[in-house]
């Protein structure tokens, strides 16, 4: 928008893109409240309307007439803005030329249709990326009874700006897992801001999280990486929370893999909040190559949630033995035995 201008015409300057729909793209967010249907579909019959923004602080403003916008925000702040279907059966020249092309779009599985020929911005290939939000259960309250609770933290320093409006985030991802081998995702914490910010949200975090949280902290290649990390470590420890740091030494897809292939087996759930869509979008977007436009921070946040879970845990199962004939007893239980991890750990107590 900073282009738009020109001295030596009479015509207003008009900014214009093309594009083929995709998941999890920012645009999708421009339009899906108003241009799309519940499938991600472009309702025809609102194609090419008009419709009116402001831009603050980095998000659109929506507004239906520009004299709403205008009586808010004064005459000539608010952009137009109009969303225009493209569907094939409107390119006369290809319908009259190469008809094929339209039935062979007709013939293909229901996902790849809605994507490519009725164009969804909302649907994804089956086979593309490694997390499905549908192998996931979502529920009300985190569970009570855990075995260990980490807040594992991907840290970026950067604030948006002219220059770099959407830079990486700092995310931090709340995940106890408990005797049954269920990993509950409780918490994302977010923000986009410098060094400072970020270290205090850190602090706060960690005082705010049930008792007995630890804090996980990636470790980036570098003494300058071991040296920042230390400093955070030594300034929650004088907190009194304990703090695990992670070195990241194998690449994303990797690392990420575990839980994905927990989440696929059932074994992964969700704290229904107001953040749950964007940490689906992201985590199913993934696919381990780097997309511009597309983060990674939640993805790497949950990956070493999972490592740090699991690290040094042998936990032996309560087990019920089958029954046997003859004159021996019928049934044994070994439902005294604690788990290995449970034997020097701290039970946290509850006032109801």
């Amino acid at each position: 928008m900073g282009r738009l201008r020109n001295a030596n015409v009479k015509y207003r300057p008009q900014m214009f893109w093309a594009t083929n729909p995709m998941y999890g793209h920012p645009i999708a967010d421009m339009i899906k409240e108003y241009y799309l249907d519940d499938e991600g579909i472009h309702i025809a019959e609102r194609s090419n309307v008009e419709r009116f923004f402001i831009v603050q602080d980095g998000k659109f403003i929506w507004y239906e007439t520009l004299a709403e916008a205008e009586s808010i925000h004064g005459k000539g702040v608010p952009r137009s803005f109009r969303s225009i279907r493209a569907h094939v059966t409107e390119n006369i020249p290809l319908m009259k030329n190469n008809p094929d092309y339209y039935y062979n779009l007709l013939a293909l599985p229901p996902i790849k249709r809605k994507i490519f020929l009725e164009g969804s911005w909302f649907c994804r290939e089956e086979e593309a990326g490694y997390f499905k939000r549908d192998f996931c259960n979502v529920i009300d309250t985190p569970p009570l009874s855990v075995i260990k609770r980490v807040r594992a933290w991907d840290l970026s320093a950067t604030k948006p700006s002219t220059a770099n409006p959407n830079p990486d985030w700092t995310r931090g991802v709340l995940m106890s897992k408990d005797k049954q081998g269920m990993y509950t995702v409780e918490d994302l914490a977010s923000l986009r801001d410098r060094p400072y910010e970020v270290e205090k949200l850190i602090l706060e975090t960690a005082l705010t999280d049930p008792e007995g949280t630890v804090v996980v902290l990636p470790v980036d290649p570098g003494q300058a990486g071991i040296a920042y990390a230390n400093v955070v470590k030594v300034k929650l420890a004088e907190a009194g929370i304990y703090c695990k740091l992670v070195k990241v030494n194998k690449s994303k897809l990797i690392r990420f893999k575990p839980f994905a292939a927990l989440a696929e087996a059932g074994h992964v759930q969700f704290v229904e909040d107001n953040w749950l869509e964007e940490m689906f979008v992201e985590l199913e977007s993934f696919n381990g190559d780097k997309n511009d436009g597309y983060h990674d921070d939640i993805v790497d946040a949950c990956s070493d949630a999972v490592l740090v879970l699991n690290q040094g845990a042998r936990e032996i199962p309560d087990m019920n033995m089958p029954e046997l004939s003859g004159t021996v007893a019928s049934s044994f239980s070994f439902d005294n035995l604690k788990p290995y991890s449970q034997q020097n750990m701290v039970i946290p107590t509850f006032n109801f």
